[in-house]
């Protein structure tokens, strides 16, 4: 298995790009443009989720275990290292489709995934999700399954709304959210957090941080 280290395009550097190439700071046109730029570009989630699709099929292509861009995480649970499984409960991994389920032990488990900490640069405000998920039972979005997101090492958890972003691939959904977490102490050491819940079975495949 490989690891590595990836240097992310990032929103900053595209932000930097889009004003640069567009806005002219000496015109009224190119003040608002760089206005827009600072408030819509950094915060637009699609931009962020666009790099972390892009991101897991680096780390497929390449076999990473899992890797660090400059404000995010990807794991695509080619082993366990990316979790933490003290803390997380009633997980099962697959180390042969490189995936994680709520185990089956006289029915199905409701599970606790949780990840092991990343140090970011500095205190992230929002952190963004993108998660590859399969439904094995029918599967009601922040009922049945809940994302959850700390930059306090886990002392405190803020949950992420999910909503439905279309089709990785036969089966398999690109589920998207986003935490506030800028209420949290500012300890800059991220962690996710997924829950199952209502003992209904899925298989999590992948998921990618921004911050």
């Amino acid at each position: 298995m490989k690891t590595g280290k990836i240097k992310s395009i990032g929103v900053t550097d595209l932000n930097s790009k889009f004003i640069n190439d567009v806005a002219d700071p000496t015109t009224d046109q190119g003040v608002a443009t760089k206005k827009y730029a600072d408030t819509k570009i950094l915060d637009d989630p699609l931009i962020s989720n666009n790099i972390l699709m892009n991101s897991f099929k680096i780390a497929i292509n390449g076999s990473l275990i899992k890797y660090n861009m400059i404000d995010g995480i990807v794991d695509k649970f080619e082993d366990e290292s990316g979790v933490d499984t003290t803390d997380s409960l009633n997980e099962d991994y697959d180390s042969d489709n490189n995936l994680y389920s709520p185990i089956d032990s006289d029915g199905i488990q409701n599970m606790t995934l949780v990840s092991e900490s990343t140090e970011a640069e500095s205190n992230p405000d929002n952190i963004n999700f993108v998660v590859i998920e399969t439904d094995v039972d029918s599967i009601t979005l922040n009922t049945d399954l809940k994302f959850w997101a700390s930059r306090d090492d886990g002392a405190n958890w803020v949950q992420a709304t999910i909503s439905d972003d279309g089709v990785y691939s036969s089966g398999k959904r690109i589920l998207v959210g986003d935490a506030n977490v800028s209420g949290q102490a500012s300890d800059k050491t991220v962690r996710w957090k997924i829950e199952t819940l209502n003992n209904k079975d899925l298989n999590i495949e992948a998921i990618g941080l921004l911050w």
